[in-house]
């Protein structure tokens, strides 16, 4: 037998199950309503805070189960942060809850999937302007019409008063046609639109298509944009187009992903003039694999050197770099302010050349985060001894190094471990050695990183290489590192022996 309470939360599980809708604003427990009348604060609640707190971290988490938390947030918050899923046979119904909420809500989802809906069912969500209070707003597409018929309601956000920020899914072909795209090149009118998020991965477009969200660079306020492309076929004229985006007046952040197919030598050039943007802080490109970069090309990725431009990330690889291709990428030590750097070179040709031009970015003057990925190239011992010349940068404090599957022979890191053992302000450091040919003299150098003055955290990945019985005792040094706190290491597939367990278990009990 239920008690009469248990009898009410019996009522409010069964509407909850009949009920579409993620939000339950407008499930009424009447003991709650009588308790908290018109002042919530007399209520015990879980949360013991301010009201302006609470609603400070209901706009962070934007999520609906914050506001049932306890009595006190239910009463503050419900109705702001709102989720929905758009699906048969629930969408008038649906559609209508949201129309009714759009006066109060601050953040919604909406999840539309099924090839059941259509534009008089969205209809409703077209009147944006009434929307005085929302400022975020993700949208999750899933089916091969919806493009389509959402491009009204798509359309209609340039109404939206108060729109800062925008999620677009539309993964697993939602876009079917320029037309499609064209509708999100609309939203360069949204007034306050800060922060946008196209996610059009898998779609299969053809080329020629993407060019129109080249528009994007008039929309006035945009600070952050992020377009995703994997899986698409990317063309000159596109690149072309979204090169343009260099215009955005207040454009902060980009991120661009150019997709799956692979592009030509000299099709990825314009993309370069993105670096000369007067106002852009931070810039990430990832060309697809296979592509064909020759050295101009590199050449012009190095002349990135926009005058706010602090952070870079390329992802390069498998970009047929041949031995020679990434020496242009170190002229980025001439960017004034650059202080995050993130080259992904693996999986190309490059030699030991390559490495010793690389590593004259100990040469930018406000670096303090390399990550350098240059695993299965063609770096030999050469190599990296050439790129331990990156220690010589007088403010890098994080370096990520990968050198796996390089052909270093036996004792081809011990030049590396002594100039990283003494730099002064390094205070991480992820070096990954795998699949070398090192041995137990590379381990006693590794060991010498005990000596670094500021190292904080460790990382080695040594796995394949031929330590032998008795190659891990040495890093029992590191236990004597003055600033070491965090240690990692990856010794699979070396060849130890039962002497190093007993050493590496009095490590790890240190």
């Amino acid at each position: 037998r239920l008690s009469p309470r248990g009898r009410e939360a019996k009522k409010l599980t069964m509407k909850r199950q009949n009920w579409p809708i993620n939000d339950m604003s407008d499930l009424k427990v009447p003991a709650l309503d009588v308790a908290l009348g018109s002042d919530p604060e007399s209520v015990p609640g879980i949360l013991r805070l301010p009201r302006d707190i609470i609603e400070l971290v209901g706009e962070f988490l934007q999520t609906t189960s914050f506001s049932h938390s306890c009595s006190i947030a239910w009463h503050w918050l419900q109705g702001q942060h709102l989720s929905f899923h758009i699906w048969d046979p629930y969408i008038k119904h649906t559609v209508e809850a949201i129309r009714t909420r759009v006066a109060s809500v601050r953040t919604l989802t909406l999840r539309v999937e099924g090839n059941d809906v259509s534009c008089n069912d969205l209809a409703p969500l077209t009147a944006w302007q009434d929307t005085i209070c929302m400022h975020t707003l993700t949208c999750y597409l899933r089916g091969a019409k919806l493009m389509h018929v959402c491009s009204p309601l798509i359309e209609a956000l340039s109404a939206a008063p108060q729109l800062q920020t925008l999620t677009f899914s539309l993964r697993d072909p939602a876009v079917k046609d320029e037309d499609a795209l064209a509708a999100l090149a609309t939203l360069k009118s949204v007034p306050q639109l800060r922060h946008l998020t196209l996610d059009l991965d898998y779609n299969r477009i053809r080329k020629g298509a993407v060019q129109a969200l080249g528009a994007l660079c008039e929309a006035p306020a945009l600070q952050s944009l992020t377009i995703l492309l994997r899986g698409n076929s990317i063309g000159q004229e596109d690149i072309e187009a979204l090169a343009q985006l260099e215009r955005a007046p207040a454009l902060r952040v980009l991120v661009l992903d150019l997709g799956s197919k692979r592009l030509e030598a000299g099709e990825a050039r314009a993309l370069a003039a993105l670096g000369q943007s007067p106002s852009l802080e931070a810039l990430t490109l990832t060309l697809p694999v296979g592509s064909a970069l020759t050295p101009e090309d590199t050449h012009h990725f190095g002349s990135m050197l926009a005058p706010a431009l602090r952070c870079v990330e390329l992802d390069l690889r498998g970009c047929l770099m041949t031995a020679g291709g990434a020496r242009s990428l170190a002229l980025l030590k001439r960017a004034p302010v650059l202080e995050i750097l993130r080259l992904e070179l693996q999986s190309n040709q490059l030699g030991p050349g390559d490495a010793e031009a690389l590593a004259e970015l100990n040469a930018a003057p406000l670096l303090q985060t390399l990550v350098l990925n240059l695993e299965n190239n063609m770096l030999r011992t050469e190599g990296a001894q050439a790129i331990a010349e990156l220690s010589y940068c007088p403010s890098l404090t994080a370096l990520t190094l990968d050198l796996g599957h390089n052909g270093i022979e036996i004792g081809g890191s011990v030049v590396l471990a002594k100039y990283l053992s003494v730099a002064r302000q390094l205070r991480a450091l992820h070096l990954c050695l795998h699949r070398n040919a090192l041995g137990p003299k590379d381990a006693e150098a590794l060991a010498d990183l005990s000596h670094s003055p500021a190292l904080e955290t460790l990382t080695l990945d040594l796995q394949g290489n031929r330590l032998e019985p008795k190659g891990a005792v040495p890093f029992l040094a590191l236990r004597e590192a003055p600033t070491l706190h965090t240690l990692t290491l990856y010794l699979t597939s070396t060849g130890l022996g039962p002497s190093d367990t007993a050493a590496l278990t009095a490590l790890r009990d240190r």
